[in-house]
């Protein structure tokens, strides 16, 4: 049975989560997977059916993933060699939530390492 930490100590998702990219803008699956807990690490049940851009601003770029009829909004800021995460779900999580951490793992998987950087770039250009 995993043992959570108290709920006092939890942080709320709409609250930022800062994860470090390495020197050239990126992460893997590997490093990103340090950023859960063990109870979302064995998560058996993924709310996430599509991943879409929802926006994008200079430094900000927001994803709606889904399934169905849920849907959340997942807000990523770029600071300063860092990926700041939130999501809208609104639940009491250590470090990312389930949601959150499933859209990173996807957009890594399918558009590679450096995404967020690309992302990074395409924010940049937006007026």
């Amino acid at each position: 049975m995993t043992k959570r930490i108290n709920s006092d100590d939890l942080r709320n998702s709409r609250e930022p989560y800062w994860i470090p990219l390495t020197y050239e803008g990126e992460i893997d699956t590997t490093t990103l997977k340090c950023h859960i807990d063990s109870y979302t690490r064995h998560f058996k049940h993924w709310h996430l059916d599509t991943i879409t851009l929802f926006d994008i601003a200079p430094h900000v770029v927001q994803f709606k993933h889904s399934n169905g009829s849920i849907h959340f909004i997942m807000k990523v800021k770029f600071d300063d060699n860092h990926l700041v995460v939130s999501c809208d779900c609104d639940r009491k999580v250590e470090m990312l939530c389930h949601h959150s951490y499933r859209a990173l793992k996807e957009l890594i998987n399918k558009k590679g390492e450096d995404v967020f950087r690309n992302y990074l770039h395409k924010s940049l250009q937006v007026n």
